[in-house]
């Protein structure tokens, strides 16, 4: 991926960009711009630390960029009309097939230039580059040997994964997609010379797929002898992943119960409101915890505030009390975790507090009610029926030693510990605590996801054991 651009530096003309999700990624030790240093000087590339760039003698550049913020809008005003001969993706898995597409539409060039897209990821079966390399593999998800490194075809006809053609020839997909291709071969060959058509081989794309093992990287394993013994620690799940490449492993055990386009989903949908104001509370004092409020209008996230190390009952009162009066919620409508210190919550008399492993609520096909709410977050975030303000995405937080963190990050991060454990018999979602866990996968306690999924309690039914007051104070 760092070489391959190197073709093309000698062409003024030439630029190429490289990609990962984060741009802390892109600057970490070891990571890209690291190797970009040692790369890049060989053939007189000039480092410009502050535009994330290398020049050339030429005149041509390579640029490092992020794709942190894949909001459609935003995918589209960054890429709307640019000419990208040469793309290249770090970890493609991350980002969405939306993005990758629209990337797509602008890897060309007028410029006579040769146009290639790379992109590199660890096996997984999480997202959407497992059917997209479907071909590659057997029904284990193991990669067949005889089709490592064939090149096929295809052409892209909708917005998702399902509708590429594939093809073993241009021929092929040209046959499958005939009616739609000979009508865009019409409309676009229109008034042009005969000389200057557009052909079926313009409108379908090559791609090849080649596999790499640890064994072909002697660079790496030379200059870290425990590299090998480090990676085939941990499961058995985990070495069938990054040692022997298997496509059929999740990142984590337990199956994934919302993918990650259906997360970028509810950060670009409408606003889910109903004018009712609740506030979720994800309760925690002291050690490395955050102590997480989600304040909702209906199903929309209108605010979301955290804070670390909270050290005494008052004090967390005093970080509360402050939104309850500023988006004036109904002492009624809060919801937080009772258990533990949740306790000190208990002067909200009104308040529900929710313990999360007692009786579901109208429903016992779950284990526990901790399950169930997890669950129908889950499905309501599935059938895009929540929603949050987009200024909140950007929004940083302190996350101790894990940095500086948007909320963007941090629940797609927290997202990956959605988990469903067990359906037999009762349905069963990974718990926070243990061996295999929501903190063992997450490398924290999942303090925003639950204090997210504490507000969807209001959606299923009416709250056991809480009284129904009524009188002046609610005039």
């Amino acid at each position: 991926m760092m070489l391959d651009p190197l073709y093309d530096v000698h062409n003024p003309k030439f630029t190429g960009t490289i990609f990962r999700k984060n741009e802390d990624d892109i600057m970490q030790n070891g990571g890209l711009w690291d190797k970009a240093k040692i790369l890049f000087p060989c053939l007189g590339g000039e480092e410009r630390f502050s535009g994330k760039k290398f020049i050339f003698p030429s005149g041509s550049q390579i640029n490092f960029s992020q794709l942190n913020n894949e909001s459609t809008k935003i995918i589209e005003s960054r890429f709307k009309g640019l000419e990208m001969p040469f793309i290249a993706i770090d970890e493609i898995d991350q980002i969405r097939f939306t993005t990758v597409k629209k990337l797509l539409e602008s890897n060309r060039n007028s410029q006579g230039l040769r146009n290639r897209f790379l992109g590199s990821c660890n096996p997984s079966c999480d997202t959407w580059l497992r059917k997209w390399v479907d071909w590659y593999l057997d029904d284990d998800g193991y990669v067949i040997p005889e089709r490592d490194g064939v090149t096929r075809y295809f052409f892209l006809n909708g917005e998702s994964v399902d509708d590429v053609v594939w093809g073993n020839s241009k021929d092929e997909v040209y046959h499958k997609c005939k009616g739609i291709m000979d009508g865009l071969l019409l409309k676009m060959n229109e008034g042009v010379v005969e000389e200057e058509w557009t052909t079926t081989d313009q409108l379908i794309k090559d791609f090849v797929f080649i596999e790499g093992s640890l064994s072909e990287n002697k660079k790496l394993t030379d200059a870290d002898p425990m590299y090998k013994a480090n990676i085939a620690m941990g499961t058995d799940e985990d070495r069938q992943r990054n040692i022997l490449g298997c496509w059929n492993i999740s990142r984590t055990n337990g199956n994934a119960m919302v993918s990650v386009d259906k997360i970028e989903e509810f950060f670009e949908n409408v606003e889910q409101t109903t004018g009712q104001k609740y506030m979720s509370i994800d309760v925690a004092m002291g050690g490395n915890d955050q102590a997480v409020i989600v304040i909702w209008d209906g199903l929309h996230v209108i605010d979301v505030v955290a804070k670390l190390r909270i050290d005494t009952p008052s004090a967390f009162k005093s970080f509360v009390e402050p939104y309850k009066n500023r988006y004036n919620i109904r002492e009624d409508n809060i919801y937080y975790d009772e258990i533990g210190v949740g306790a000190i919550l208990k002067d909200y008399k009104r308040a529900y507090g929710i313990n999360a492993g007692s009786k579901c609520i109208d429903d016992d096909s779950f284990d526990k009610l901790k399950s169930q709410l997890m669950w129908q977050f889950g499905s309501l975030m599935k059938d895009n029926k929540l929603s949050i303000a987009p200024n909140l995405l950007e929004k940083k937080f302190d996350c101790g030693k894990r940095g500086s963190l948007t909320l963007r990050e941090i629940v797609m991060h927290e997202m990956k510990a959605l988990k469903i454990m067990d359906t037999a018999g009762k349905t069963k979602m990974l718990p926070k605590n243990g061996s295999n866990s929501m903190k063992s996968i997450l490398g924290h306690s999942p303090d925003f996801l639950e204090a997210l999924a504490y507000g969807v309690v209001h959606t299923l039914g009416r709250k056991k054991g809480k009284p129904v007051i009524k009188g002046l104070g609610y005039l």
